[in-house]
């Protein structure tokens, strides 16, 4: 666990010596996905054993509670803390309780799947590495679609259908903010598309 703090702090805080703290906080972010993503599906597949995905649960307590610190001491961004503050607490909750069910909360993190391609266009947005937003856009629709909505909505059933279903109030929150989320991100993607076919 040690050796995540300090793996996430240098990104966070070490590379802020270089760069802005919101870019640093997307990189951070990125990778906090990217591990997510790729060691949920790996432990949903049977390929990587509990012990293994279970460092991934420990690294994603240490990505949101630095997040969250961010936050708070509004190091970054806070337009949409209310939101990511319900959206983290309820993960951070998950998080302690998921030995119980390892399985549910791989299918909860593999959700970040659709904050890998949030961060591009976030880079498309700002110049960084990245310059087509709309096709970043269109790829944020297309796995938020995926693994927010679809993949998130069947975890609630799954959790509905279980013998945790009292458990089922942590996904709620996060499945409500998905949805209305996806609408707004429908409305921007659509209006790229209609740009790209004018």
């Amino acid at each position: 666990m040690i050796l995540y703090i300090i793996f996430n702090n240098l990104i966070v805080f070490g590379l802020n010596k270089y760069y802005d703290i919101e870019l640093t906080c997307r990189i951070s972010s990125l990778v906090n996905a990217l591990i997510s993503t790729v060691g949920s599906i790996l432990f949903l597949a049977n390929l990587i054993s509990y012990t293994s995905f279970n460092e991934v649960v420990k690294y994603n307590v240490v990505y949101i509670t630095t997040d969250i610190y961010l936050y708070i001491e509004q190091l970054i961004d806070t337009k949409d803390i209310n939101e990511m503050m319900v959206h983290h607490i309820c993960f951070l909750i998950g998080s302690f309780i998921s030995h119980i069910n390892p399985v549910f909360y791989a299918y909860g993190i593999m959700s970040e799947g659709s904050t890998i391609f949030l961060n591009t266009r976030w880079f498309a947005i700002n110049n960084y590495y990245f310059t087509n937003i709309d096709l970043h856009t269109q790829l944020l629709w297309i796995t938020f679609l995926v693994f927010r909505i679809i993949n998130m909505t069947h975890l609630g059933f799954l959790m509905y259908n279980s013998d945790c279903y009292h458990y089922t109030f942590l996904v709620l929150p996060f499945i409500t903010l998905n949805y209305i989320w996806f609408y707004y991100l429908t409305l921007r993607t659509f209006t790229s598309i209609k740009k790209i076919i004018k």
